[in-house]
Formats: structure tokens, C-alpha cells, sequence
């Protein structure tokens, strides 16, 4: 039940919400000071998560569903749908962890302000599988992309095709393996050592976590630019010899246009 506000006298000069709490430690006897501001961002940030992982956990349903039914039965087979149908599965599994994460020690107020984890063998297991999983997703989803593009220059000459094939080749890897790195650090410094992490190692993680959406976001882009350079070019040949009308391969232009200039806003 709240406290009755009348008779209360309106304080410009003073921000209740940057008051500061005295909290005990676990040894029952040391006090602690935490500004309440805290609370605010924890809420800010498991919110923003959840809402994150959300909209993941039923974006990849959805596109299970339309890659499953929209798929052609000889196509199935394939690699890239083998890729992305794994990409997809992978996705959602991250999202129903992260989301029963959100419910544990991590996302809690008192271990959060005072960097307190005792008995938390759980929720570390879980969030390393989700650091797990984030790296296949993101293997998964250049691999197709490398795929993709490869399909698309079978036909141009042998020297283009192989040097295509080689810059491709080492963007996928290069993106693999800052993500790779990044696994290793988050999952030793901000998940399994998660109590004893320094000011420099948090910045090392943030960092690296940086990199590694920008380097994500960057390959999105230059795959996306060569598939979309290669389908347009075959657009203009159509129309060349009069085929004007508009079908799938304008419709996947658009697309295609569309999944290389959003990533490229970002980074």
C-alpha cells in the first residue's frame, strides 16, 4: 500500500529517482550503497531482451513454416535448405533460452548491483549454449550466403568465378571466426568467470561483440551486393530482349535490394 501523498511539498531540487539504497552483502553484515537509478536500467534491459528474443523466437517459426511450404520438394535437398532450415531451428532454440534466462541469476537485481553468483552451474550451462548456438547461427547463415552467391556466378567466366569464389571464401571465414573468438571470451570472462570480471574485460567484450555485428552486417552487405549485382544484370538482359514484364526475379530483386541496404545503414 503506498504512502498518502497530501501535505507533500513538490521538491524541484530534488530527483528521487537517483536516491541511493543501503543494501547488506551476503555476509550478512557489510552494507552497500546502490543508486536506485539501477533498478530502471536493469528493467530497461531485461525488457529490450525480452522483447528482442520474442520477436526472434516467432520470426523463426514464421520463416520455418514459409521456408517449409514455399520450398520445392527437389529442392530440399539442397544444401542452402539444409542450412537455413538448421539456421532456423538454431535461432529458435536461442530464443526459448535466452528467454528462460531472462528468469534467472543474471537478470537479478542483487546479484547484478553487487556482482554476487553463488550456486548459478544452471544458468551458466545455459547461457554458454546460447553463446554456442549464436556462433552456428551465424556459420549457418554465411555458408548460405556463400552458397547463394556461388549458384548465382556459375555462369561467368572461370577467372571471375574464382576469384568471386575466393573473396567470398574469406569474408565467410573471417566473420566465422571474430565470432568464433568472441564465443570463447564471452563464454570464459562474462558468463563462467562472470563474478570475478574487471572494468578492461567487460570492454574487451563489448568490443569484440562490436566487431563481430559489424562484421556480420558488413558480409549481409557484400553478399548481398554480388547477388543483387548479378540478378539485376540478368534483368537488364531480359529487358534487352524484351521480357519486360514484372515476375519473381524483380520481386527477389526488390528483395535482395532491401536485405543489402538495411544491414548497410548499420554498420
Amino acid at each position: 500500500m503506498g504512502l498518502p501523498l497530501e501535505g507533500l511539498t513538490y521538491n524541484a531540487s530534488y530527483d528521487p529517482y537517483h536516491q541511493m539504497l543501503i543494501i547488506t552483502m551476503p555476509d550478512g553484515i557489510t552494507k552497500s550503497t546502490v543508486d536506485i537509478s539501477n533498478i530502471f536500467k536493469l528493467q530497461a534491459t531485461s525488457v529490450n531482451t525480452g522483447i528482442i528474443y520474442g520477436v526472434q523466437l516467432g520470426i523463426s517459426v514464421v520463416l520455418m513454416l514459409i521456408l517449409a511450404l514455399m520450398t520445392r520438394p527437389e529442392k530440399r535437398r539442397s544444401i542452402i535448405f539444409f542450412l537455413n532450415l538448421a539456421s532456423l531451428v538454431l535461432l529458435l532454440v536461442r530464443a526459448v533460452i535466452m528467454c528462460v534466462a531472462l528468469h534467472g541469476p543474471f537478470y537479478n537485481f542483487y546479484n547484478w548491483v553487487n556482482s554476487y553468483y553463488y550456486d548459478i552451474d544452471q544458468s551458466i550451462r545455459l547461457s554458454v549454449a546460447a553463446e554456442v548456438i549464436n556462433f552456428l547461427v551465424i556459420a549457418g547463415l554465411e555458408f548460405s550466403l556463400f552458397f547463394q552467391v556461388r549458384i548465382v556466378c556459375v555462369t561467368l567466366r572461370t577467372r571471375w568465378r574464382l576469384l568471386v569464389t575466393a573473396v567470398t571464401t574469406v569474408m565467410a571465414m573471417a566473420v566465422c571466426s571474430i565470432r568464433f573468438v568472441t564465443m570463447v571470451v564471452n563464454a570464459d570472462l562474462g558468463i563462467v568467470n562472470v563474478a570475478a570480471k574487471t572494468d578492461e574485460q567487460w570492454a574487451l567484450i563489448t568490443s569484440l561483440a562490436s566487431a563481430s555485428n559489424i562484421c556480420v552486417m558488413a558480409s549481409i552487405f557484400f553478399f548481398s551486393a554480388i547477388f543483387n549485382t548479378k540478378l539485376g544484370y540478368a534483368i537488364y538482359q531480359r529487358r534487352s530482349m524484351g521480357m519486360k514484364q514484372f515476375g519473381p526475379m524483380q520481386i527477389i530483386f526488390v528483395m535482395g535490394c532491401q536485405t543489402m541496404f538495411i544491414p548497410g545503414k548499420c554498420i
